[in-house]
């Protein structure tokens, strides 16, 4: 046909929760098939891994050696799972592959390895098993990092080594935490050098099945020194009152420090002022008898306290006191000194790829860029967040956060991207939006669209990859409400990855740098207002530079050697604050704010909706789209590297909605969790009225749950093709022109 056509596809609405019944939610059943998936996208993976050499940092992105650009769309694999049978390693490495996933952040897999009496020493046949499951990633063409370490855990063996082994294993910290590092290792030398040996144990292993030095394997993205810990630590005060020996080292270090600057005690008392010798009797017990003489003044080291002072401060236009000031000063220090001698001890076994600091913040305000500024020194900024869920990390009858992200731009998930600096890539090293939240689905292609694209962040590693197939139920097995395996999330994965790898998306203009300089900040001066509001895992950012920012341009942290103003952009050519509207500046992306919110993709090969639908058409580029489903995410996707939309000779649609268990209920308002449910999952169809304005009439191919081809097609009659969701039971459609 050589003249300009529409066709139509339209999927039945199924409401949940309204007038519509549970039985009409269809079973998710995802089977392998023979032959080539649809969706299939391992044809974006350049096997093996490693083949244009180590990973390095240029400037705000990653580059390979030969000066190929890189961008990395991951998953975490955590605990003993690194460890599974060959025969597992082969499916799961294959399973990955499919779903266009590029990389994987092996996460905190060291203590489930340890054998004999000493914490440095990994067991012989599991780290076999370790090095295969390497191997065979690497011949498919998937990356890997590692974080080997949260919380080192000293064994018995290592006693000698250590100054106080007896106050580490009883450092009173709880659950998995108990009996480690965690919080003293930031600057006790004994506990680095026990650390430090076991990462060095890793990267000098010769892999038994390659026959090379982990160390010269440029498959090898990333070392992070630690996860999830920094001298700032919340816990951090905890373990010191609990560890005297430990806590005696810093007091005199800091001590020594303070004698250098201020030289004598009644300069000190005169300059902190002398009621704050009687300060947070809570968290440090002696203050009454600290003096510089007796080599006794303790730091607290505690970011709830300074952010907590921050707050304060900020409320009161007025900076944080000197005496906190002073101690921030000096753990920063201790902080680099840390950081500085793991950077060198990594390079002494050769390997030249990127290191990771840590992924955590420190509060807000001071702390907060202390902190960040440690990680900035030291390499990549990495950094974690969670939104959602409900009662504690597993599924369970109780509340329910069951807000959208969409709903305040730049929230959530996405306000993770005020921690980007300038002069360094940016890694989400691990996020997830939890069940029992029904709009989980939204995640994904915010991520995609908004830090990926927009933001230009350089890594994705979605927590956690559980098993080698999707999971039955909304939750893992095995990490609970952390469920990679969802059709809400890696079922979107094959048009996203699409997406991300053939650079759909333009970066978005630079608007500006809100700049922190150290000096200044030694004195608790910043230039601009930024606090952090924490729950747990679950972390937002609320600024004076207005967080919508994030979803029209690039307004990274900058580092400056002086203090330079920070200027608030100027958005109204992008912002409409009437009609709820924020257009990307790169002119691709839509974000329509409030009581019904979403977002459009706008782009040569993908073209998508996600959110919750208007009552009236949604014309996004040559695709209108009408639907009466409360929400939805719709991606029509051009699954050729080398044409478009408007081209291609197939063409994706990915509909998704929302999944419950068999069972599950809500409370009226959806507030509240009543029931979990159990298998087999259910997915509620989508209903959509969409038409593509190009060339030719297509037939329509209904996929099973994998994309595989099923015996089922549509054909155009009068231009038009109903598809009804609630008999194909599909989440995707292949269009053939």
């Amino acid at each position: 046909m050589n003249k300009t056509t529409f066709f139509s596809i339209a999927i039945l609405l199924i409401l949940f929760g309204g007038c519509r019944k549970a039985e009409q939610w269809f079973p998710f059943n995802p089977q392998k098939s023979e032959g080539i998936s649809a969706i299939d996208q391992s044809h974006w993976l350049d096997a093996p891994a490693g083949k244009s050499g180590f990973l390095t940092m240029d400037g705000d992105h990653f580059k390979f050696e030969n000066g190929a650009p890189a961008k990395f769309w991951g998953v975490n694999i955590c605990s003993e799972k690194p460890y599974v049978s060959n025969e597992e390693a082969i499916l799961w490495v294959d399973n990955l592959k499919s779903y266009g996933i590029n990389a994987v952040r092996f996460h905190k897999f060291t203590e489930h390895a340890l054998t004999g009496n000493s914490s440095v020493d990994l067991d012989s046949a599991m780290m076999r098993n370790f090095d295969f499951f390497h191997n065979q990633l690497k011949n498919a063409g998937i990356y890997y990092g590692w974080s080997p370490i949260y919380g080192h855990k000293p064994l018995p063996g290592d006693s000698a080594r250590l100054i106080n082994y007896s106050e580490v294993i009883n450092s009173g910290l709880k659950d998995h935490l108990k009996s480690s590092t965690i919080g003293l290792v930031n600057f006790a030398e004994d506990l680095q050098d026990l650390q430090m040996e076991l990462i060095l144990n890793l990267l000098n292993r010769t892999n038994s099945v390659s026959r090379q030095k982990y160390a010269d394997d440029p498959a090898l993205l990333f070392v992070e020194i630690q996860n999830e810990d920094n001298i700032y630590f919340a816990t951090m005060q905890q373990t010191l009152e609990t560890c005297p020996t430990y806590r005696s080292i810093l007091a005199k270090r800091f001590t020594d420090w303070l004698m250098r600057k201020y030289g004598t005690q009644e300069k000190l008392i005169s300059s902190w002022g002398s009621e704050n010798f009687n300060f947070a009797r809570e968290f440090s017990k002696d203050t009454a008898q600290w003096h510089l003489q007796k080599r006794n003044i303790c730091p607290i080291a505690n970011h709830g306290v300074f952010d907590y002072e921050y707050k304060k401060a900020v409320d009161a236009n007025s900076t944080m006191p000197l005496y906190l000031l002073d101690m921030l000063s000096f753990l920063n220090i201790q902080q680099q000194n840390f950081y500085d001698k793991a950077v060198t001890m990594i390079r002494s076994t050769g390997y030249k790829g990127a290191i990771v600091a840590s992924c955590w913040q420190a509060g807000s305000g001071v702390s907060h860029f202390y902190n960040l500024y440690n990680d900035f020194k030291t390499g990549i900024v990495d950094r974690h967040n969670y939104s959602g869920g409900g009662t504690g990390h597993s599924l369970k009858p109780g509340k329910v956060n069951n807000e959208s992200m969409l709903k305040v731009p730049g929230s959530g998930l996405l306000s993770t991207g005020l921690q980007k600096v300038q002069g360094r890539p940016f890694v989400f090293s691990e996020w997830m939006s939890l069940t029992p939240n029904e709009w989980t689905a939204e995640a994904v292609p915010l991520i995609a669209a908004y830090g990926m694209g927009l933001q230009g962040w350089d890594g994705s590693f979605a927590f956690a990859s559980n098993n080698i197939k999707f999971s039955n139920t909304v939750q893992s097995g095995n990490h609970g409400v952390y469920n990679v395996e969802s059709p809400l999330h890696l079922g979107l994965y094959p048009a996203i990855a699409n997406m991300i790898y053939r650079n759909d998306i333009q970066e978005g203009d630079l608007l500006g740098t809100r700049n922190v300089n150290i000096g200044a900040l030694e004195k608790g001066v910043i230039g601009f207002v930024e606090v952090s509001d924490q729950s747990g895992d679950q972390k937002s950012f609320r600024s004076t530079i207005p967080q919508e920012v994030l979803a029209i341009g690039k307004f990274p942290v900058a580092f400056t050697s002086t203090f330079i103003p920070t200027k608030s952009p100027e958005l109204t050519q992008w912002l409409d604050t009437i009609n709820h509207i924020i257009k990307a500046s790169n002119g691709q992306l839509e974000w329509h704010y409030g009581e019904k919110p979403w977002f459009s993709i706008n782009t040569p090969g993908t073209i998508g909706f996600v959110g919750f639908l208007p009552s009236s058409p949604v014309i996004i580029g040559p695709v209108n789209i009408t639907s009466k489903n409360e929400f939805a995410v719709i991606l029509v996707s051009c699954m050729n590297p080398e044409e478009t939309i408007q081209t291609a000779k197939q063409l994706v649609i990915t509909t998704i909605a929302r999944a419950k268990n068999t069972g599950m209920e809500y409370n009226e308002n959806h507030t509240e969790l009543l029931q979990v449910g159990n298998a087999p999952l259910l997915l509620e169809p989508v209903k959509l009225h969409l038409t593509i304005a190009r060339k030719g009439n297509p037939n329509v191919t209904i996929l099973d749950h994998m994309g595989y081809k099923t015996t089922n097609y549509l054909k155009p009659k009068d231009e038009e093709m109903l598809l009804d969701g609630e008999k194909t039971h599909s989440i995707y459609y292949l269009l053939e022109y």
